[in-house]
């Protein structure tokens, strides 16, 4: 269809001249280790259109590398975001930062007083606003189908009807029909009041439904374990009274920041007094154990890596109930089944095995396991189950 009135946003991208970069073409290359800006590119020129939105830029970068930015990348060059708005110059971030593309050489006139972060810039045959200068020199098509809508250039339009393509609706207009200026980029122009109607109310029904999608996107069900509520025990933290009484379930954007998050907990717990230090904590069958500590106030969710359904600990980053608490993978604790001879009134062993639990740190030494059993040194059985599903 022919946009008589200009209503499209009409934008290419220059055909490439050369061979697209491929990620494959960089695997033995060292330099792609270190210059986050060949990757970054290489994926990108892998996307249709050259446009991925950031988080999965950042899930293709762990696929490729075999790391995330915030490991490989963050000390040096700082948030992925962060580092896309400094390379301005090769990529564009949408307007609420969802979205990057990738810029081709000759994409943008440099233009020191040029605000990017509130524009959308893009290389047109006509103007930067569609429908402003000359109509006729090039005009604007665009190609409509069941998936999207795209602009087309006038040559190519008769290989809509190549092959086994077919057209399903035909359109006539004349050809040079003339448009009034009011027509000029506004699609209410004489449209009957009643089909404005209609379409307002598709519209709201749209925004509804976008918002949903972005809210099943982008939120994530945290799980808050509340320090306070938890006593340190047999090497792992448990509840004083019940799981239910100790845990805040909170749903929270992973496009906002920790800062942020930490601000809606401190809200929510009107009771909290002193430092508020969140904490990744896991379930283990000894009970919860607390692993790194979350830093970097000004991070979003998704750029550390908190997943849907993370259960994070709230505490002042020291102790529980008066004891301090070990973290980290180093003390994760072991919950070990003993099994042993019985001893009988008489202090006579009895054939009979007694199962008795210990929890041990995964950094204790097994001179520290034998003492804790008073057992002798050298002699410790595992039992196990062969695939015959034997016990020995």
């Amino acid at each position: 269809i022919k946009d008589v009135d200009h209503l499209g946003n009409w934008q290419f991208q220059e055909e490439e001249s050369k061979p697209v970069l491929s990620f494959k073409d960089l695997q033995n290359e060292e330099e792609i280790d270190d210059d986050p800006l060949i990757i970054l590119k290489a994926i990108l020129l892998q996307e249709e259109n050259n446009v991925i939105p950031v988080d999965q830029l950042g899930q293709k970068l762990l696929k490729k590398t075999g790391m995330s930015w915030n490991k490989k990348y963050r000390r040096q060059y700082g948030p992925l975001r962060k580092f896309l708005k400094l390379h301005s110059q090769i990529f564009l971030l949408s307007s609420d930062e969802s979205t990057v593309s990738l810029l081709k050489n000759g994409f943008l006139q440099a233009e020191s007083d040029f605000q990017r972060n509130d524009q959308h810039i893009f290389k047109t045959f006509t103007s930067e606003s569609p429908g402003l200068n000359d109509k006729t020199s090039c005009p604007h098509w665009f190609d409509i189908n069941d998936s999207k809508v795209q602009p087309i250039k006038e040559k190519d339009i008769e290989r809509q009807f190549q092959g086994k393509e077919s057209a399903y609706m035909l359109f006539y207009r004349k050809s040079q029909l003339q448009r009034p200026p009011e027509a000029q980029a506004n699609p209410r122009y004489g449209v009957p009041c009643h089909l404005l109607s209609e379409m307002d109310a598709a519209n709201i029904e749209l925004q509804i439904k976008r918002a949903e999608w972005d809210s099943t996107n982008n939120n994530l069900e945290l799980h808050l374990h509340l320090g306070p509520h938890y006593h340190f025990f047999s090497g792992a933290l448990h509840p004083v009274v019940s799981k239910a009484e100790s845990v805040l379930d909170l749903t929270f954007d992973k496009r906002k920041t920790l800062g942020d998050l930490r601000q809606s907990i401190f809200q929510l717990l009107e009771f909290w007094e002193g430092d508020m230090v969140l904490s990744v904590a896991k379930f283990v069958p000894a009970g919860l154990h607390v692993y790194q500590t979350l830093d970097g106030d000004d991070l979003t969710l998704w750029e550390m890596e908190i997943v849907d359904g993370e259960d994070l600990f709230v505490w002042n980053g020291v102790e529980v109930g008066g004891i301090q608490i070990p973290t980290g993978n180093d003390c994760e604790p072991l919950l070990i089944n003993v099994l042993h001879l019985a001893t009988s009134s008489e202090g006579d062993k009895c054939q009979q095995l007694v199962e008795s639990p210990h929890v041990f740190p995964s950094n204790a030494q097994m001179g520290e396991v034998l003492t804790t059993l008073a057992g002798p040194m050298g002699v410790l059985f595992i039992n196990a189950t062969d695939p015959a599903e034997e016990e020995n």
